[in-house]
């Protein structure tokens, strides 16, 4: 069985002589980069972007609507899922206006 990659040649780890003259010939005056805060294209970025309101807590669904939920299965439980059509509309619409599908 062959390994992805195992046939390939792996290169020579450079010398502590070659590394240490790579080092000297690299100019050691250039500047560092600016702060992330001071890119003028950051600011730019972030002003074509449309305004997002911060998202609410996030809810799970079996948190949501706790009331229309318990009066829902209240309901199913004694009168069966035909006789309790307004309960789960209730609960549906009270999970829609949560975020919810």
């Amino acid at each position: 069985m062959t390994i992805i990659g195992e046939s390939l040649p792996r290169p020579a780890a450079p010398t502590p002589a070659a590394a240490a003259a790579a080092a000297a010939s690299s100019p050691s005056t250039t500047a560092p980069p600016p702060p992330p805060s001071t890119v003028p294209c950051a600011s730019a970025a972030a002003a074509a972007l449309p305004a997002v309101e911060a998202p609410q807590t996030k809810i799970k669904a079996c948190c949501a609507c706790p009331d229309t939920k318990r009066a829902r299965d209240e309901c199913v439980v004694t009168r069966g899922e035909d006789a309790c059509a307004a309960a789960i509309a209730v609960h549906k619409a009270c999970m829609r206006a949560e975020g919810f599908a």
